[in-house]
Parts: structure tokens; sequence; C-alpha cells
């Protein structure tokens, strides 16, 4: 018999070689997607508050000019939010970019033209990037009622 093979010892040697590359594949793929999993960036994880200073909410209006400060209490940054100011008579939608990191805080204004009457109600929505896409989280905003005027807060 003349038959030509690998010797034991080279295939052993072949087979750990080849198990031992396939191992570190799997565990470098594992712990990406474990990362991913513990921190999903995400609406879901998205999150804002009006500040709150002696008890009272950061937000009045004052000739056309409706002044807010909120906070990121969500994980991911967020890219820009929209603030809609919803009046008697029109509404007035801004989009704010901004790179507001989590647990930063921002002071704003956002001025609308006096034809909206009195303000009724003021939603704020943040944006993030989820999977490379910017998109809004309207679930995550803020729906306020009864916003003051400024000489009052």
């Amino acid at each position: 018999m003349n038959k030509k093979a690998i010797s034991p010892l080279i295939s052993t040697f072949l087979l750990l070689v080849f198990a031992a590359s396939l191992g570190a594949v799997v565990i470098s793929w594992g712990s990406s997607q474990s990362a991913l999993a513990i921190y999903p960036i995400s609406c879901q994880t998205a999150d804002i508050e009006l500040v709150e200073l002696n008890n009272i909410e950061q937000i009045c209006y004052e000739d056309g000019r409706l002044d807010f400060t909120i906070r990121n209490i969500g994980s991911p940054n967020l890219l820009s939010i929209k603030v809609t100011v919803i009046g008697e008579n029109k509404l007035h939608s801004e989009v704010i970019d901004t790179d507001l990191e989590q647990a930063d805080i921002m002071k704003k204004s956002v001025y609308y033209d006096s034809e909206i009457g009195n303000i009724q109600k003021v939603f704020i929505v943040p944006k993030i990037k989820e999977n490379n896409v910017a998109k809004f989280c309207p679930r995550n905003g803020l729906e306020i009622d009864n916003i003051p005027e400024c000489q009052n807060v």
C-alpha cells in the first residue's frame, strides 16, 4: 500500500489551529453583539425632562419668545430637538440642532409670531441617531400645558 496521507500529528495541529481561529471569530462577534444588547441606541432609551428650580419647571413665554431649559436623561446623545408651540390661532414648529450628551443641560429660546395667540401647549421632541438613521422620538418627548409668563417664573 503506497497511500500518501497527512501524518496524525500534522492533522491534529491543523485541527487545533482551525478550532482556535473559529473560537476567536465567535468571541469577537459575540462581544460586539453583547455591547449592542447592553446599550442599544433606540427611542426607548431616549429621554428628556424640563429642569426644575425651586420646584418650578423652567419654561415660560414672553413677547413672542419661549424660554426653556431641558436635560438629557436618556442614554443616547441628542442630535436635535423639535419644538412645537400650539397657540389659539396657529402653531409654530422649529428644529434646534444640538449635540446634547447624556446628563447635559441646555437652555434655549424659540421665537414665534405673536399672531399665534395664547399658547395652549408645547411639544419638545428629541432626535437621535438609531442604526445610522436620524429619527425623532415623539413618545419620549415632553408635552407641556399651562406655561406661565416669564415674569412669573
